[in-house]
């Protein structure tokens, strides 16, 4: 018998003006007009059909109607339908044929014909299993033990939501150290509360608190707590606060500063632009603008643009730069061709560069229109470190072996090159693959979307946020020659094992992450930086990070910082954001000459508008319990 199996439904979004800016429809507001007021979906395995349920009250169905439904899977515009009415019965269902297997993600996004729009987000699932979508609230010490609230925070149940506290360290044997069980059901817009068992210890100790419907749907929270021989006390969490430097731009997605002395920031925007922000003022002129140069972006949602940049190490003195690009496709039958050029600054103002001195050092063609990468950066050593996305889809199905296994390509890979010597570069003697099989400029491999990368002096070390599939982001240390797995591997787990046998690769030999998180916190993780700076003591060498959102409308982003222990490496601590100091879609960092950080975000999902935003990041005071 077949049957038509109930899917994981996450309402994400009400009332959104981009609507009006993406289609750019009737731009006249009536006193009626609203958003749709419901979306739910369902999808039948049977027939591969996804059914849009919409709520739509309306006057005038010829007037005032959903007038675009767009269906995103995996992160991909699958299909877009526009309608120039909708029934006269408010609510109805449009129903749509969309091949998807277990695990695959759709995303649905209405716009009105007048005013807003309404998401929905189906994670495709065989179980008839309803999973919400879960949050862990407050955790706090009890008498003797640590209770957990766990939340519900979508529009429909959640069943059979697997809980865990588990405690580590002190000073002498635990009791109770891990307590687990099964809420079996939350319901909407409610919490339930969990307890660990009276916990015996003194010193120092780490509380971790699990909860989600399924592993890859799991929220995890790290707390550092201090034993008092029966119970533990639990530390609030750091609470961050923003304070806005710059606003107005469109996309803001790199932050540089050359060690010239000036103190100048320099943001680039993805829509093509490189502004300078000098003795805290932005300055109206752009730095460059290389738009024309450019492939078109798509408003609603691009990857593509105007994605890094670097300043030559003797930048003060011989005024080179370098940024990439996303150019029109140089090779038929491809989406664009990221470019690596060379810019000089201008002769006569430093505060603006030469258009005309652009040199081309490399070009690599790119499939897709995603997966980009396009950080770049100068190493101690003096070479350029480059960082390719695995040409975009999903999968990495490119070829029989993908992109990030195939060593004859750039794509999937950071590369390092020389650009003071060789015309337009030379390959350093001592990278990884000089002399053997693979590309000479390939410094690491198994790369999906490294978005993004950064050096850190004091410890050595290259920072890699690889944004993973469907259900893993992971954090890696870049050394040489390193696989870093994909699309073998997605974080710790295995995506395509069999890939690893056809290319006689050890699983084992494979570089491992040293933070992984699931779907369930973020679905794209941002790299940062290691705090070196005075303000905040707190934050000293440890790194910070994000995730852009947790869905795609409305935008929800996470910041975190990973602390290096003895005992157990990297650990992941979320910082506490209230709503009054949230980030809707967190694009980057940048870190000035003293060792601050900063966050670069929007208010849209895409390349459009002026809601972009560059922000100090703060430490304000703890929020206790």
């Amino acid at each position: 018998m077949l049957i038509r199996k109930k899917i994981y439904i996450k309402i994400i979004a009400a009332g959104v003006f981009i609507g009006l800016i993406l289609t750019g429809i009737n731009s006249t507001v009536t006193v009626s007009a609203h958003p749709p007021q419901g979306l739910g979906l369902q999808y039948d395995f049977a027939t591969q059909e996804l059914s849009a349920a919409i709520t739509h009250i309306v006057v005038n169905p010829n007037v005032h109607y959903v007038a675009i439904v767009e269906i995103t899977k995996n992160g991909l515009l699958f299909a877009a339908y526009n309608y120039t009415s909708q029934p006269t019965n408010s609510q109805f269902t449009y129903t749509y044929d969309v091949p998807a297997v277990d695990g695959d993600v759709l995303d649905v996004v209405l716009y009105c014909s007048l005013f807003g729009s309404r998401a929905a987000t189906l994670i495709v699932n065989e179980s008839q299993q309803s999973l919400g979508e879960i949050e862990i609230g407050k955790v706090k010490s009890g008498i003797f033990s640590i209770q957990a609230e766990i939340k519900n925070i979508a529009t429909e149940a959640s069943e059979n939501v697997d809980w865990e506290i588990s405690v580590k360290g002190g000073l002498f044997g635990l009791t109770n150290k891990t307590k687990s069980g099964t809420l079996s059901i939350i319901e909407p817009g409610s919490s339930k509360t969990v307890r660990s068992g009276p916990i015996l210890t003194l010193g120092n100790v780490l509380v971790t608190v699990r909860a989600g419907p399924r592993e890859d749907l799991t929220i995890e929270r790290n707390f550092k707590g201090t034993g008092r021989f029966l119970g533990v006390t639990v530390q609030p969490e750091l609470t961050v606060g923003f304070q806005t430097i710059a606003e107005g731009f469109t996309s803001p997605i790199e932050f540089a500063v050359p060690n010239d002395g000036t103190d100048r920031f320099f943001i680039v925007d993805q829509v093509g632009q490189i502004y300078i922000i000098k003795n805290g003022t932005l300055l109206a002129e752009p730095f460059l603008n290389i738009s024309s140069k450019m492939v078109p972006l798509m408003g609603g949602f691009d990857e593509r643009g105007l994605l890094g940049m670097a300043f030559h190490p003797d930048y003060v003195t011989n005024g080179r730069f370098f940024i990439f690009y996303s150019a029109p496709a140089y090779t038929e039958g491809f989406n664009c061709t990221s470019v690596i050029a060379e810019y000089q600054v201008s002769a006569e103002n430093e505060d603006l560069a030469d258009p005309t001195s652009e040199r081309i050092i490399l070009t690599v063609d790119k499939p897709e229109f995603n997966h980009n990468a396009g950080k770049i950066l100068f190493g101690s050593d003096g070479y350029l470190y480059i960082a390719f996305g695995d040409g975009g889809g999903a999968n990495d199905d490119h070829g029989t072996i993908g992109n990030g296994q195939n060593i004859s390509t750039l794509l999937g890979k950071i590369v390092r090159i020389d650009i003071d010597n060789g015309d337009p570069y030379s390959i350093p003697l001592d990278n990884p693959f000089v002399g053997q099989e693979g590309l000479d400029e390939i410094y690491a491999v198994g790369f999906r979307n490294p978005w993004r990368i950064s050096y850190d002096v004091p410890s050595d070390r290259f920072y890699v946020a690889d944004v993973g599939q469907n259900k893993y982001e992971e954090l890696d240390i870049m050394e040489p020659g390193k696989n870093y797995g994909w699309r073998i591997m997605e974080g710790f787990h295995e995506f395509d094992p069999a890939l690893a046998d056809e290319l006689g690769i050890s699983i084992e030999s494979l570089a491992k992450p040293i933070d992984e998180y699931s779907h369930g916190m973020g679905l794209s993780i941002i790299g940062g930086y290691v705090y070196h700076g005075n303000a905040f003591p707190e934050l000293q060498d440890k790194y910070i990070y994000g995730d852009w959102s947790d869905g795609f409308i409305p935008g929800r982003a996470r910041l975190f910082y990973a602390e290096e222990t003895e005992k157990y490496g990297f650990m992941r601590y979320e910082f506490r954001m209230d709503s009054n100091n949230s980030i809707s879609y967190l694009l980057a960092f940048g870190q000035d000459t003293n060792g601050e950080v900063y966050v670069l975000t929007s208010e849209v999902l895409g390349p459009t508008g002026t809601t972009g935003r560059v922000s100090r990041m703060i430490i304000e005071a703890p929020l206790m319990e």
